[in-house]
């Protein structure tokens, strides 16, 4: 549960992070997300912006461009990342 991009090479099953947002803050959220998912609390209240900033969001999909073009990641904001391949 990070702001978090991760290829995953489906012939090997290696997955290598290529985009991660982290700051104290953020990566303290996560501890304490995965802390809840592990013992079943609820984790809604931890949902706002320490979660993901300074990304405008948590990221939601990924559009692939043909031909080895950018890949563009999306959020619930109004926002595109744009990352080359």
């Amino acid at each position: 549960m990070r702001s978090e991009i991760v290829v995953l090479d489906l012939d090997s099953g290696v997955a290598q992070s290529v985009f991660r947002v982290a700051t104290p803050r953020s990566e303290e959220v996560i501890r304490e997300v995965g802390r809840r998912m592990q013992t079943g609390e609820r984790i809604a209240d931890l949902y706002g912006p320490d979660w993901w900033e300074p990304a405008p969001g948590l990221f939601t999909g990924m559009i692939l461009s043909p031909g080895g073009g950018p890949v563009y990641v999306t959020n619930l904001g109004n926002a595109l990342i744009r990352l080359e391949r």
